[in-house]
């Protein structure tokens, strides 16, 4: 199998689009509804760690099946660094200046050398009481936790039998229902919601992204060895998966079913046989998807030019300077990201891997 399925990319894009727009408008003045949707954007991380997992699973499954060597591990360390770290620590850095500057950034971040140094090491969310440069960095530092711990996980999903692997998975998820007993937020100063899945900083937000990580390995496992999830892939189950996630969007509480629910959705993409996935698959959702990564990590940092370009939009007589601030702030993002996947990411990846003989 090819190591990217145009509707998986496509359908990276598109969260990655949600969570800048969610960022962007939440604060919307009219429609109550999109505000909730909106803001409930962050759901779109959980999706970014079940595919991550199904990916890198698919990507690395030869590696599976042999005994686990130093040489292999390290090799896929180094694989992940080049893909990862460049462009994530460009971004960090400019939300230090711009912090350092008086500028600001989403947060505000603590600056003091302890906190940059975790940071750019990418282990700030592996320690109580640290937040990140770049407000959405905390998923990164899961993932690259979750990327550290993929041997251990590949024991227990991808090598035994494929009734191990399932209760392995079931594990997995008994852990992360057990974790949302305590309710993550139904909002800033709400109360608990049972299934909310909120959490962003340790220990919660581990729990959340290795056992949505180790979901993702144990799909491509199922996908792999289970012919029946074929099925999964028509437009019959698909098209009602995509309408029930959508509607999830507005109800907290069913974050852990919009977690189960991708599971299902990957699988359903990743065989590519129905006009969803082709939809998922065409040419501006897969754009958006070749620049996610780029995407995810700049709309922060750009997040300050919302103000001075509604404050333009207004002078040049805009009947709604808030609503054309905030397009016009995404079309830069979009565009300095296209700019950063181009000549920033994919050379500097060219590069490390050269340089790590990879």
């Amino acid at each position: 199998m090819r190591s990217e399925i145009r509707s998986l990319t496509g359908l990276r894009g598109l969260a990655a689009l949600w969570v800048m727009t969610g960022h962007y408008i939440r604060d919307t003045p009219t429609d109550l509804t999109l505000r909730y949707v909106v803001n409930h954007m962050y759901i779109a991380v959980d999706l970014f760690m079940v595919l991550s997992g199904f990916v890198l699973a698919m990507s690395y499954d030869a590696d599976f099946h042999v005994p686990l060597q130093t040489r292999r591990m390290w090799r896929f360390i180094l694989l992940r660094i080049a893909r990862i770290y460049p462009v994530y620590a460009l971004s960090c850095i400019a939300c230090l200046i711009l912090t350092a500057t008086g500028i600001g950034v989403w947060g505000p971040p603590d600056i003091s050398p302890y906190a940059v140094a975790l940071n750019l090491g990418m282990v700030q969310t592996w320690i109580a009481g640290h937040g990140s440069l770049n407000a959405v960095g905390w998923s990164i530092s899961t993932e690259w936790a979750a990327n550290l711990l993929i041997p251990l996980f590949g024991l227990l999903l991808m090598r035994p039998s494929l009734r191990v692997s399932t209760l392995g998975a079931a594990c997995a998820l008994a852990v992360l229902v057990a974790y949302a007993a305590y309710g993550g937020r139904g909002g800033p100063d709400a109360p608990p919601v049972f299934g909310a899945l909120t959490w962003y900083s340790y220990p919660g937000a581990l729990v959340r992204c290795l056992t949505e990580f180790m979901f993702g390995m144990f799909c491509w496992r199922l996908r792999r060895d289970a012919a029946w999830t074929v099925r999964f892939g028509s437009s019959i189950v698909l098209l009602p998966i995509v309408i029930a996630m959508a509607a999830m969007t507005l109800n907290r509480a069913m974050d852990i079913y919009f977690v189960l629910a991708t599971c299902i959705a990957i699988v359903g993409f990743s065989h590519e046989r129905s006009f969803v996935a082709s939809a998922f698959a065409s040419l501006i959702p897969r754009w958006l998807g070749t620049i996610s990564f780029s995407l995810y990590l700049w709309h922060i940092p750009l997040l300050r030019l919302e103000p001075t370009l509604e404050d333009v939009t207004a002078y040049l007589g805009s009947p709604d300077p808030w609503l054309t601030g905030n397009l016009a702030t995404m079309a830069i993002v979009l565009g300095l990201s296209a700019v950063s996947y181009r000549w920033i990411e994919k050379p500097a990846q060219r590069r490390l891997r050269g340089a790590f003989g990879v």
